[in-house]
């Protein structure tokens, strides 16, 4: 945020009737005791009597043309953007008056914050979107509390921190979903009714599916079944049969009398056999035990004829 105009001498009545003047040199003073490391004047919304919540703070005090300049540091940026959208265009300054017990610096007045308002009157003129007030707590506002704005500005943050709420909770959600479609598929990969190859695919179909339900009559029966797109799909294939090969020794065609056995083998992951390649390995190993002596080449040869 830029600099902004928030002071300049003169002689101003608050809202309850007092009487105060601020001379050039006041106004001096004011910006040149000014020192963040003492006290750091936040930036709020209207006049809070306990001066907080803070949307920002000043940073220093300068006096630009015999008006009082401040400039705003570690803005939050949600108050920012509103600020921009216009909601509050004008500024107040509430100051400790010399003798208040929580002034910083006693004996001179002290910037106690920078109050932005939306609706209520300028009562000083001279500045840009300005405006003052003041209270009777033993520190000088020079504008009228906006109560209204206070309550929008509130509701409008109780309004993001729900919607922040709202999308942290639809991140772990679907961090969850992500979680139990995967341990579905592995499930599914472990029973043998998809490949390890197919992973990617199917749980981009899965996750194409939703929670929505839908609705159908299960075999055999009258009954209407309401259940999710996602879970009838993962049920489907959980039905299938495996598409692994069967444990144990794989029978090959008879020769001499009887059927000659493989050696089973597991698949590795990501991998799926070849059942022409496995057919040929096959007929290989049979026309050997009929051809004593010859090589596995000579037999792969002979079966697939060239």
């Amino acid at each position: 945020m830029n600099d902004i105009e928030v002071f300049r001498p003169g002689t101003f009545t608050d809202m309850h009737g007092r009487t105060e003047s601020f001379s050039e040199a006041t106004i001096n003073e004011i910006a040149s005791r000014y020192d963040p490391a003492v006290f750091q004047a936040p930036i709020v919304v209207g006049h809070p009597k306990d001066n907080h919540p803070a949307y920002g703070w000043i940073g220093g005090l300068s006096v630009n043309g015999g008006v009082l300049t401040a400039t705003p540091v570690q803005v939050e940026r949600n108050f920012s953007e509103m600020v921009s959208a216009g909601r509050f265009k004008k500024v107040s300054v509430s100051l400790f008056q010399p003798d208040h017990p929580s002034n910083p610096k006693p004996g001179r007045p002290y910037l106690r914050h920078v109050g932005f308002l939306g609706a209520a009157a300028p009562a000083v003129t001279g500045l840009k979107p300005v405006s003052f007030g003041a209270d009777s707590a033993g520190v000088i506002e020079f504008t009228e509390s906006d109560a209204f704005d206070l309550r929008e500005w509130n509701l409008a943050e109780r309004e993001r921190a729900l919607q922040s709420r709202e999308a942290a909770f639809a991140d772990q959600l679907r961090v969850s979903r992500e979680n139990a479609d995967t341990a579905a598929i592995e499930e599914l990969i472990t029973g043998g009714k998809v490949l390890p190859g197919e992973w990617a695919k199917v749980l981009a179909f899965m996750t194409s599916l939703g929670e929505e339900p839908i609705s159908f009559t299960a075999f055999g029966s009258d009954a209407e079944v309401l259940a999710p797109r996602r879970q009838v799909f993962v049920d489907l294939m959980a039905s299938m049969p495996s598409r692994l090969p069967p444990a144990g020794p794989i029978a090959g065609p008879e020769v001499g009398g009887g059927p000659v056995e493989f050696a089973a083998f597991s698949i590795p992951p990501g991998y799926s056999v070849d059942q022409r390649g496995l057919e040929i390995h096959r007929n290989a190993h049979a026309w050997m035990k009929s051809h004593p002596g010859a090589s596995y080449r000579d037999a792969v040869v002979a079966v697939i004829g060239r």
